[in-house]
């Protein structure tokens, strides 16, 4: 068990100026509240039992009370709470923020989280299971129904650290760093792993499982793909990146189909439907009929018949083969009875 336990209160801000609270009515009990509120932190020593101020860096959080403060590890986490607001309808403000102070380094710092978080709150609990932050309850003043709003959820934070696989792999991506294999692509070369392109691929894994003499070679040769589209390819494998740019949506899903890497496949075939258009949409079946992707196949033929219109006098259109046209005819035909 820690010695130093860190209590959170707060600086107040610059006093209201009492007369004027006066002047609007406002009670005693509301002048004095508007100077209650602390953003200080104080830590006791419970060997020693003595109190001690440290020196912080960081954002430190706005003055405030009702919050909670919780303990996971050497990490401090202040959630929500009320803070002074002479504007607000009781001169008082919940918010839902959640702030992070490391006692390690006495710097205090804004903790994002991925999903959006709790409502804004004040008065409720908090509780530490395992690296799991659990909050439960809690009210806040709602303008509109001029009451309190009082609530009876339960909200969890998991606060484990994230997985840092993608970019611990990411740091090998066409590195010579304990590389086995170059891979010669049109032209130019790329450091890889035999094991990471085993583990995410099923072309490579065929390669170099299957006994082919390529399982054993220095340099493979990867034929008759664009440079971009393998560079792009390779770096899916290495960082799972699923940033797709439509200038080479098209063949990278070739690619993707073509090396048995599903996740980039499908990432590219989301990114050919957001940004297909009547120039690109004869294109997109024609490659789309070639890889038997039924689903974007069905997909580019509905949106040819939506606009068949503007399409029929395409040269693309003019061009595509006659099982193609029979298809986009048959939908018409479907769509008209």
């Amino acid at each position: 068990m820690p010695h130093s336990v860190p209590t959170h209160t707060a600086t107040s801000r610059a006093p209201v100026n009492p007369a004027a609270l006066t002047d609007r009515g406002v009670s005693t009990w509301y002048r004095d509240a508007s100077s209650v509120n602390l953003a200080d932190l104080h830590i006791l020593d419970t060997k020693k039992l003595q109190w001690s101020a440290p020196k912080m860096d960081g954002t430190v959080p706005q003055e405030r009370r009702y919050h909670t403060a919780s303990v996971v590890d050497s990490k401090l986490y202040i959630f929500g709470g009320q803070y002074y607001d002479p504007a607000a309808d009781l001169h008082f403000e919940c918010d839902n923020g959640l702030s992070e102070f490391d006692v390690e380094t006495s710097r205090w710092s804004v903790t994002p989280t991925e999903a959006s978080p709790p409502l804004r709150r004040a008065c409720h609990s908090a509780g530490v299971v395992g690296r799991q932050l659990y909050l439960v309850g809690g009210r806040y003043w709602d303008v509109a129904e001029d009451d309190y709003i009082f609530l009876n959820d339960i909200q969890v934070l998991d606060l484990s650290p994230p997985s840092t696989l993608t970019l611990d792999w990411a740091a090998y991506f066409n590195s010579e760093a304990l590389s086995d294999v170059t891979l010669l692509v049109d032209g130019s070369r790329f450091a890889a792993h035999r094991v990471v392109l085993a583990a995410r691929c099923s072309y490579f894994r065929c390669m170099f499982e299957g006994g082919m003499r390529e399982a054993s070679a220095a340099e493979v040769d990867v034929p008759d793909v664009p440079l971009e589209v393998f560079r792009k390819l390779l770096e899916h494998l290495y960082t799972d990146t699923d940033a797709i740019p439509s200038e080479i949506a098209l063949p990278l899903f070739s690619a993707a189909d073509r090396f048995g890497v599903e996740r980039l496949r499908q990432l590219c075939i989301a990114r050919i439907q957001a940004d297909m258009d009547v120039d690109s949409a004869c294109t997109i079946l024609s490659v789309a009929a070639e890889h038997h992707a039924t689903h974007l196949k069905e997909d580019v033929v509905q949106f040819i018949v939506a606009h068949f219109g503007e399409m029929h006098e395409r040269e693309g259109f003019k061009e595509l083969d006659r099982d193609l046209l029979h298809t986009i005819h048959a939908a018409i035909a479907a769509r008209m009875r």
